[in-house]
């Protein structure tokens, strides 16, 4: 090489250094640069201080709120416009390991004790009116007035329902010193009003009434007071048709029974597990071999726990799936770190949840040929999912280009295989876990609950595998798909569908 040459050598591996370092900060200056996409993150700043601000965030909040004060109650009365002042008492029991909560309430009219129940069970919602005209059951959506006036009944609940619609989360601007916020849920945007210390000052969403047309709903939360760690409104104002329909006060039980009261409207029902929980199942393979089965994403990913850290194998999906799996692997372990992640080949519904692990400081077990994108891949940003950093990650890799066992720090040693074209990509990783009798792959074999099919180019490749390597496997499981196939294949299984490709 002349004299000449060297430069240009060095530029060309500079150059190429720079597009990789480059890339994505690149693409996330872009996506930055998007009006819609910068207003969303302003706009979650913004929520992020109010939850902080009220301490609501707490995933171990347990509460009931006591309410107490009058009611203006305009209606069927003597003259029009005419008001009556109606005593009300209610109580909001709030849980956050459950899904659904319960109102008590009570109002004095004309000398006549009525009661009112609204008990929200997930996708449903349970009510009787003050007049006890019976239980109505509906879905949320077909029970929109009822479910707005729940949700603006204090900041713990409309929070958490913004918190659960960052799509259509935006900042509007503002009004004096008053951040103005709107989202979207069950047909209705609401707006909120936010202090610059993060206090929800107020709650207001439209609506059309039959009689008086259209109006904003107004909810004012008043005299905010630090009580038992939290900073908590202790007086509620609603306004209807410009004039104040309510002036109640709070008072707070940070110590309650997780139960219900007696239960009016919905008799027998029990208190329901939040569904994330409920959508992820972790089962025991054998030793220390784990499945945690994403329902409602429709994967699977398998961890082994070793000595000093957990092995996970598979990220479906995005970066909200792989926090689940982190979580059922804590759980499971009791807080192990997770210090390796493999996965079987580059297609988002398989390793979409890469930054998730990448923030845990796992090692990527990967193909040579995933390295450079799966480098950009994890500081894509996520924050509409809740990722809260946005710092630049630089992971760690092994590749496998043959076959490699791992040993380190674990009495159930596993290989992974590495497969080249299966029509599928060109590039694939297999792992088989001996002491098991267990080969796990992403998407290559399909065994149905009914009827048998011919076996695919995807899944010939599998069988060539175990047969070149001469693998002892008693049972073969999938990353993808969940419903409509069986837990896992057999090797007759295979053989079955092996024999029916030659015929």
């Amino acid at each position: 090489m002349n004299y000449l040459e060297k430069p240009m050598v060095f530029l060309r591996k500079f150059s190429l250094l720079f597009l990789f370092v480059s890339t994505p900060i690149w693409l996330l200056a872009q996506i930055s640069r998007q009006p819609d996409y910068s207003n969303a993150l302003k706009a979650k700043a913004i929520l992020d201080q109010a939850i902080d601000y009220s301490g609501l965030g707490s995933d171990s909040l347990n509460m009931v709120i006591s309410a107490k004060g009058v009611m203006h109650e305009s209606g069927h009365f003597s003259a029009p416009e005419e008001r009556i002042d109606v005593p009300e008492t209610y109580t909001l029991s709030i849980f956050s390991s459950i899904e659904n909560y319960y109102i008590d309430g009570q109002i004095n009219f004309r000398g006549r004790n009525l009661t009112r129940q609204v008990y929200v069970k997930q996708d449903s919602i349970f009510y009787r009116d003050h007049f006890g005209r019976g239980v109505s059951r509906e879905a949320l959506i077909r029970s929109i007035p009822v479910y707005n006036e729940i949700l603006a009944l204090h900041p713990a609940l409309i929070l958490n329902e913004a918190r659960r619609s960052l799509l259509s989360l935006r900042y509007l601007g503002k009004v004096g010193a008053v951040a103005l916020l709107s989202f979207s849920t069950n047909q209705t945007s609401f707006t909120l009003h936010i202090l610059p210390n993060g206090q929800v000052k107020q709650v207001s969403y439209l609506a059309s009434h039959n009689y008086y047309g259209d109006n904003v709903h107004r909810y004012d939360y008043l005299d905010y007071k630090p009580i038992a760690g939290y900073n908590l409104p202790t007086r509620f104002n609603e306004y209807e048709f410009g004039g104040l329909r309510k002036d109640l006060t709070f008072t707070y039980d940070f110590a309650p029974t997780l139960t219900l009261p007696v239960n009016q409207v919905c008799p027998g029902c029990s208190l329901v597990p939040k569904r994330k929980n409920a959508n992820i199942t972790v089962k025991n393979l054998g030793g220390d071999l784990y499945s945690v089965d994403l329902n409602a994403y429709n994967n699977r990913s398998l961890f082994l726990v070793a000595k000093n850290g957990v092995t996970v194998f598979e990220a479906p999906v995005s970066y909200k799936a792989g926090r689940d799996v982190i979580e059922a692997v804590n759980q499971t372990t009791g807080g192990k770190p997770i210090t390796q992640l493999m996965v079987t080949h580059h297609h988002p519904d398989h390793a979409g949840g890469l930054r998730a692990f990448a923030e845990q400081g796992a090692t990527i077990i990967t193909t040579k040929g995933n390295v450079k994108f799966f480098s950009q891949l994890v500081n894509y940003p996520h924050q509409l999912e809740g990722r809260t950093s946005d710092k630049q990650l630089k992971p760690s890799f092994i590749t496998v280009d043959s076959a490699q066992t791992f040993t380190t720090n674990t009495e159930e040693p596993f290989t992974l295989y590495f497969i080249g074209d299966t029509q599928h990509t060109n590039e694939y990783l297999v792992a088989y876990f001996p002491k098991q009798k267990i080969l796990f792959q992403g998407d290559l074999c399909f065994f149905q609950l009914n009827g048998e099919s011919a076996a695919s180019a995807r899944e010939q490749a599998i069988g060539r595998l175990i047969e070149r390597k001469k693998l002892a496997v008693e049972r073969i499981y999938s990353s993808w798909p969940l419903r409509g196939f069986k837990e896992f294949g057999t090797a007759e299984d295979l053989k079955r569908k092996l024999e029916l490709a030659t015929k």
